[in-house]
Parts: C-alpha cells; structure tokens; sequence
C-alpha cells in the first residue's frame, strides 16, 4: 500500500522518495505565510479604503515601499549572524505581536492613523515573510528539485488563497472585517513552528551559524551592491522593478473600480470572494500546470502568462466604455492566480545558480529595496496623475509598455540564467600554454629590463622571454651583467642565451667562467665560447673532455656536444671516443649526461643509444633520454617513447617528446590506438598526444578510437578529441562518426539502465553491503559513464553548450551540484539530444521516453551480462550475484564457464566460485587452468576451491 501511494505522489505531484517530508513542511509554511498575507491585504484594504479618502490610497503606496525599505535593510543587517530558521520564525512572532496589538488599538479607537498604520504594517509584513519563505526553500531544495517542486509548493499559498479568501468573504459582514486580523495573527505564529521545522531539512552548510561571521558590506552601499555587476542579477533586478510598477498600477486601478461601490464590510466580503474564487483557479494551475510548465517548457514559457495576463486585463477595461467591476477585476484576478503560483515559483528559480551568501544579499536588495522603490515611485506618478484629475486609460498605456519591457526583460533572462548555472559549476583554468608576445613596445622593453634586474625567478623566468624577442631588441648589455651574478642557474642561463646571439662582446667574461665552482656553469659556458669562436675554440675546449680536468660528466658531456655542433671535423674527431665512454659508463649520472648529449647535438640518426637509456634501470637515466628523443624526433623513438606510458612517473614527459616530434606521426599513433592487443595506458598515451597535435589526421585517429571494446581507452579518445575541438575551432571533425559513437554510448546506458530495473536489484545510498546492492550500484556507474561519454562527444558536435563544464557535476556526491549539471544540460541541450540524455538519467517529461524494464528471461539477462554485455565489472558483479539470486546457476554455466577465460581478473575469480557451485563434478577440471593464474586473488580462490572439491573428486 506504501509503496501504492508513494508511485502516486511521484506520478501525480511529480514527489519522489525522501521529498515528501519536506514538500510537505514547506507547503504548510507557505499555505500559512501567503494565508496570512491575504487576509491581512483583504482586511487592510476594506479598512483603509472605507475609513479614508481613495485618492489616499496613492500615498500609501508611497509610505508602504519606505517601511519595506527600512525593515529589509534592518534584517539584511542580521540576516547573515543567525540561522535561516530561528531568524524567520522571530520574524513571524515579531509580525503577529504587531499585528495582535493593531487589533487591540481598533477594538478602543477609529482614529485615521490606525487604518493607515495598519495598511503599511501589512505591505511590510507580507514582503518580509514572502522573502523569508522563498529564501529558506532555496536552501531546502537544489535546483533540479526546485523546478519540479516549486510549483507544488507555491500550491500551498494557492490554496490559502482559496481556503482564507472564501472564509473572509462569508464570515467579514458576521464576525467584522477588524477581527479577521486575529486569524493572520495566528498564521504568522504557525510560521515560525514551520520555519524551524523547514529549516532542519536543509543543506547543513546552508544553515551553520559561522562562529565567526564575515563581514558584509551594508545592501544599501557601493560595496553592498556589488552584485549588480553580475549581468544576470542585474537582469532580474530590473524584472523586478518593472514589474512591481505595473503590479502597483494594476492594483490602484481594482482597488479604485471596488471602493467605487461598496462599502467596508461588503468591500472585504467582495474582496474576499475574489481572493477565494481566483485561489481556485490558481490551485488548479499550481498542482496540475505549474510543475509541468516548468519541467517541460523551462523558465521563459513559466514567466511569461502573469504580464501577458495583467496586459490582456488591463487591455479589456480599457476597451470597454462602460467597464463593469467585472472587467476591472480581471488585470486585477491575471496577478492573483498567477503571480503566487507560477511567477513566484519561476522567479525564485533564477536565483538558484547564484552563490548562497551573493543570493541572499541579492534578494534582499531586490526584494526589499529596488521593488518597494518601483512601486514607491509608481504610487508618486498616480498621486500626481490624480491630482491633476487624470482618468483610467493613460495608466493602461502605462501597464502595456511596462509589460513589454517585462517580456524583453524575461527573453534576455533566460539565456543568462543558463550561463550563470555553468558558471557556478565551472572551475576556472588559467591557460598559460602560450605566452608568445604579440608585438613589442616600450613599455614590454622596460618591463623585461627591470625583469632582469630582479629576484633570481624573476630573471630566469625574464630570460626566457628574451630569447623570444632576440631579433627584435638587444638585451646584450643586461645579459652580460648577469654573468656576474650570484645564482649559479642565472650565469648557466645567460651564458645559454649569449652563445645563441653569437655575440663576441661578452666573450672575456664567458672565458672566466670557465672556471667557475659550479659544474652546470662551467658546461654552459664551454657551449657558449665554442659556439661563438667555432674551430678556434677546439685547444680551449679539449681539455675537459679529460675526467682528470673535468670530473664532472655534465662537464665532459658539454665539451663533446660543443666540439661536434660548432668545431668542425676536427672537433667529431676529438669527442668521439670521451663521448662513447659516457655512453658505455656505468655511473648512472655519467649514462644521463650523455643521453642529454645527444639530445643536445640533434642528429636523428644518433638514436640507437636512446634506445638502451629509455629502458635503462635508473628514472634519471629514462627521463634525460626522453627529452632527448623529443629534440632527434627519429621515428624509430616512437616505439619505445609509446612505451614510457606505462609508467606513471614518465608518462608526462613522453607525451611532450612525442608531441615535439609534430605532425607526421598521427599514423604511428592511430595504430597504436587502435591495437587491442596493446598496453591500456600506452593507448591513452597516445591519445593525449594526439590531441596536443590537434591536426586534421589527429581528430580522424581519435574518431576512429570512439567505438573501441576498452572503455579506457574510449574515454581518453573523447577526451582528447572534445580538448581538441575546444582549443582549434578550425580543423574538420567528422560528425557523423562521432554521432554515431554519441548513439552507441546512449544505447549501451539505456541497456544498463533497463537491466537494472528488470533485476530486483536495490538502489543502495550508501556503502554496498551485499552483491544485490553491488550489482546494483555498478549497473547505475556504467549508465553514468556511457552518458558522461555521450556528453563528452556531444561537446565536440555542440561546442557552445559547454557541456565539458556540466559532465562531471554529474557524478557528484552533491545532490545540488547533480541537480544543476541537469538543469543546465535540460536548458542547454538541443532536441533530440535532450530527450535521449535526459531519458537515461531518469528525468523523462514524456511517458514515451522513459526506459522500460528489460524484457529478456532473467537467465538469459544475466547471462548477457557475465558475458560483457555492460562491461567487465558489471559482468563480474552479475556472477557474483548469481550465487545468490533465485536462479538455477545451470543455465549460467556456459557464460560462466566463458568467464574464467575472461581477461578480467574480477571476473574469473566470480566465475570459478559460481562454476564450483554450479558443477561441483566439473569444478576440478573447469578451475585447474587457474591454479597458475598470474592474478593472486585468482590463485587463492582456485586453490580453495579445488581442495575442497578434491575428496569429493576422490571419493
């Protein structure tokens, strides 16, 4: 029977498990705090209108906005140093003492005072409570529930509508419009029980009272207002304003047309009947449209009916010359069924993307200031329009020009609310892969000139700056002053620089230091002399090739590579033989040294050596031969650069020696991709490089990739290629292929997703305990790993989505952060992308896309999956079910007998377990193969299993 009503509640109210508690709370909350505000606006109003002048009426709206101002600059001043919850239940204590103590004051007196007092307490009041409900449901819910729930949960303000409004209507001429107040006091005293109770259902981090709480800048201040610089916020803060002007002028035209013929108690009971019959259709539309709207449509089409309502109202009274009470009401009944129904809840949606401490500052300004403002200054233009004697059909010209400028407003909205979604998910990465000059000018000269006068980081980072602009300026000057310098990697670096201009100025100060203390100086130095006195330099250079003057091999290494570069015939001669003893040594850092040699002299056909120290024992050794591999770029490095992806700790310096090499190896990379039978990381290798070559024959090999069996290797040929797309717009992908992959991996999580719904299977929230609850949860990662791939090549065919900021939120263990990445894809993706992403991630808006229940016999299903149908985890977790799931594990032997020659270790170890029970008569010679498994886990599981089966053998 639960389990009856709870698929009820999802079906019909769009509640799934674990919401109803709090839809519930925050329901009843916002049934009490709208209740309350409309029996207090119907009682103010019957009061204020019968008891003084109606052309009054303009100025309270006036003095009505300055008590809003002045109460939400007080309680932005404490909304940040208490908790939500306590804070808005003082709040509605607060309000129901005063509301208590204005019905004493008219239960002994009449004077006018009290019936203006009492008209701004409530415009304050009901402003206050409203901005305080929809602020504790943004912390309730995230924005994916937000758009589904939000509606329901304004129901609740619809049915007080209804449910107080008909109450006034009937009982204002039995018990008196003054003693009405006595229900709102009420009301606001349930709301500060509901508030507490909400607000226990939040976010923790939404509701701790920092101990030490950061100082904000007042709302109403340059500081305060820095949020506006956010072009969304500023969006929603003009909507605001525009449409409280047209709200104000719209309700002084009602309020007028009613006072016109009744009087006080029949203006309440009148008042009330309209609230009441107008609460009815909006509860309608709150539980049965609002949601839906929203869900299928998005926030524009949500938006949109409250100003098209209050033009189409405004228009009718306009264009009747004889306007009844009627007509009046109809702008008037266009904001009451909509505003508390579909417009709040839209509304407070455009705030979600916005971070909590900026979204409470924000609505507090925009609520509590800019609005009260707009209808302050709207109540200013009537006051002097009636004075000046002014009829009824200008302020409909009013209300239509203000409603365009709404909708303008709310069009341009949408799109930067998508935007600030994906902002809030985005972590932003500085990009400093270029950081070439774009041109030279004199402040870049002087800024490198004060550059190399500083601290040794700066200098070197300076120089390598100035070996970018060598043909434009002469640094010569500052460069020879840093030959004196006291780091040794600045003299190594200049020296460096020096010998590349093959400036003999400086030449003196460069053969000094040739007997400097440091070995990496004194090597810098021997390139930087031979390469400017090229074949004269061999009788200064030949000495350190001797290890008795030059011990150091960084030292010999530098003399052999000067000698061959910049010395001629003679100099080969002379390094050859030091140079072949480095290569032979057996001192690790003499094998480096020599490694870097080659690296250093640049003649491809020197690679045999690089050969022997990229498998070389010592890491120094491997790495120093990697960067020298990346300068020969012989093609038959590649090979043996491939392998270095093997290693984490050279995995990254391959990737950059192999990109040095340039185009012309995509080929050699391509097939290396596309070999099964090759190391996993050797073929994600591949792809980064790839990607780093970004050239047309890079994306056709990576296209080639998507539909390869290893998912490792998938998902690193979507990567890269996505990467890629983003970084060079210009090189042709083609679409089809990838569109093609997108289906494939759509199909495979649609799979999943069935399976899982055919097998009584759990969906477990926490740590698997059992291997249904594994099974599960498995089932559930592949499903989210085939969409995340999908989203990752959509990426490539849709690059303005910016789906690459989203995939990833949505395997966050935040709910909120999840509900956001979905929010965004609902709103960003096209058709019929949409639909088919959104259908595997569960968030289907029609029956028709939803997944159905596998249909294939269990057995079969199961079998399916032991056989990789969704992946060599999902198919060792289904063995490992079998063993204790309802089925006859016969039926599963031949799957399970194909599993133990899986290449999955997982896998063959389930299986031998599930063959042992299944063929206990078999099991000896099915498992014996295994007994040498080259998997530990493996090993030991097969030895059990065959001693214990071996009596039984015996027997």
């Amino acid at each position: 029977m639960a389990g009856r009503i709870a698929r009820a509640l999802e079906a019909g109210l769009l509640i799934r498990p674990g919401e109803r508690r709090r839809v519930a709370l925050m329901s009843l909350y916002a049934a009490n705090a709208i209740g309350a505000v409309v029996i207090g606006h119907s009682v103010r109003d019957a009061l204020y209108l019968s008891n003084r002048p109606a052309r009054g009426l303009a100025g309270m709206y006036i003095w009505s906005s300055i008590a809003i101002v002045l109460v939400s600059w007080f309680y932005a001043r404490i909304a940040d140093r208490l908790p939500r919850g306590l804070l808005n239940a003082a709040s509605a204590i607060g309000c129901a003492a005063l509301g208590a103590a204005l019905w004493a004051i008219l239960t002994v007196t009449d004077a006018v005072w009290v019936y203006a007092a009492l008209y701004i307490f409530v415009e304050a009041m009901g402003s206050l409570v409203v901005i305080q409900f929809w602020t504790l449901a943004n912390d309730v819910f995230h924005a994916r529930e937000a758009k589904r729930l939000f509606g329901l949960i304004g129901g609740g303000g619809t049915l007080a509508n209804v449910i107080f409004g008909l109450l006034v209507g009937r009982y204002a001429q039995v018990i008196g419009a003054q003693n009405l107040l006595l229900v709102m006091v009420a009301q606001l005293a349930i709301c500060a029980g509901l508030a507490q109770a909400g607000s226990r259902t939040a976010a923790a981090g939404a509701l701790v009272l920092r101990s030490r709480p950061v100082r904000k800048a007042p709302v109403i201040s340059r500081a305060g207002l820095t949020f506006l610089s956010n072009k969304h916020l500023t969006i929603v803060a003009l909507i605001g304003a525009v449409s409280a002007a047209a709200v104000t002028i719209v309700d002084f035209q009602f309020k007028l047309s009613a006072a016109a013929v009744l009087d006080q108690n029949d203006l309440a009971g009148y008042f009330g009947r309209f609230y009441g019959i107008c609460g009815g259709v909006a509860l309608a539309v709150q539980i049965w449209v609002t949601g839906r709207l929203l869900e299928r449509y998005g926030i524009l089409a949500s938006l949109l009916p409250l100003p098209l309502g209050l033009a189409l109202g405004s228009g009718a009274s306009a264009a009747s010359a004889t306007p009844g009470l009627f007509v009046s009401s109809l702008a008037k009944g266009s904001d009451t069924i909509f505003r508390y129904t579909i417009n709040d809840a839209s509304m407070q949606l455009l705030y979600v993307p916005v971070a909590p401490h900026v979204r409470g500052r924000a609505k507090a300004f925009i609520d509590g200031v800019l609005k009260p403002t707009s209808v302050a200054f709207a109540g200013a233009v009537l006051l002097f329009y009636k004075q000046s004697g002014g009829r009824g059909r200008p302020l409909t010209a009013a209300v239509l020009l203000l409603v365009g400028t709404w909708v303008w407003l709310l069009t341009r909205a949408r799109g930067e609310y998508v935007r600030s979604l994906v902002e809030s998910l985005e972590r932003r990465r500085l990009d400093l892969s270029s950081s070439q000059f774009s041109r030279l000018n004199e402040g870049t000269m002087r800024a490198l000139r004060t550059a190399l006068g500083g601290e040794p980081a700066t200098v070197l980072h300076a120089i390598t700056l100035v070996r970018q602009l060598a043909q434009e300026a002469d640094f010569t000057p500052e460069l020879r002053s840093l030959l004196r310098h006291q780091d040794a990697a600045v003299r190594a670096s200049a020296l460096e620089q020096l010998g590349e201009l093959r400036r003999p100025g400086p030449l003196i100060d460069m053969r000094g230091l040739l007997r400097d203390p440091v070995a990496e100086v004194r090597a810098a130095a021997l390139g930087a002399v031979c390469a400017i006195e090229q074949e004269a330099a061999v009788a200064t250079v030949l000495p350190f090739l001797d290890v008795r003057a030059a011990p150091e091999a960084v030292v010999r290494a530098a003399a052999a590579v000067a000698l061959i570069r910049h010395a001629g015939i003679d100099g080969v001669l002379a390094a050859a033989e030091p140079l072949k003893q480095l290569l032979c040594a057996e001192d690790p850092r003499d094998r480096a040294a020599a490694a870097d040699a080659l690296g250093r002299i640049g003649v491809s056909g020197f690679f045999r050596p690089l050969l022997a120290f990229l498998r070389d024992p010592d890491i120094t050794v491997r790495r120093t031969a990697i960067a020298a591999a990346g300068k020969l770029r012989a093609p038959e490095l590649i090979a043996a650069l491939v392998e270095q992806f093997e290693r984490r700790e050279t995995a990254l310096e391959a990737a950059s020696a192999l990109a040095a090499f340039g185009p012309g190896i995509e080929h050699a990379l391509e097939v290396i991709l596309l070999d099964e039978a090759s190391h996993v990381d050797c073929r994600r290798g591949a792809a980064l490089v790839l990607q780093r070559l970004a050239t047309r024959a890079a994306a056709d090999a990576l296209v080639s990739t998507l539909t390869c069996r290893e998912q490792a290797v998938r998902k690193a040929a979507a990567r890269s290629l996505a990467r890629l797309a983003r970084r060079q717009r210009g090189v042709r992908i083609e679409a089809v292929r990838v569109e093609r992959a997108v289906h494939v991996e759509l199909a495979a999580a649609r799979t999943a997703l069935s399976v899982f719904k055919t097998l009584p299977l759990p969906a477990a929230g926490h740590a698997p305990r059992t291997a249904a609850e594994l099974l599960g949860m498995a089932l559930l990662e592949e499903r989210d790993a085939r969409v995340l791939q999908a989203l990752v090549l959509l990426e490539v065919l849709l690059p303005e989505v910016r789906v690459d900021v989203v995939a990833e939120n949505l395997r966050s263990e935040s709910a909120a952060a999840r509900g956001n990445a979905i929010e965004v894809l609902d709103n960003a993706l096209p058709e019929p992308w949409k639909r088919q992403v959104m259908a595997n991630l569960e968030e289907t808006k029609r029956r028709g896309d939803q997944v159905a229940p596998d249909a294939r016999p269990v057995a079969e299903l199961v079998s399916a999956l032991i056989g990789g149908e969704c992946g060599p985890w999902v198919a060792a977790c289904a063995a490992r079910w079998a063993l204790d799931a309802p089925l006859p594990l016969a039926r599963l032997l031949p799957a399970l007998e194909a599993g133990l020659y899986a290449a999955s270790a997982p896998l063959r170890e389930a299986a031998a377990r599930a063959v042992a029970r299944a063929a206990p008569a078999e099991a000896s010679r099915l498992l014996a193969p295994l007994a040498g498994d080259p998997a530990p886990s493996v090993r030991r599981t097969v030895r059990a299993l065959l001693d214990r089966s071996a009596p039984r053998a015996s027997a």
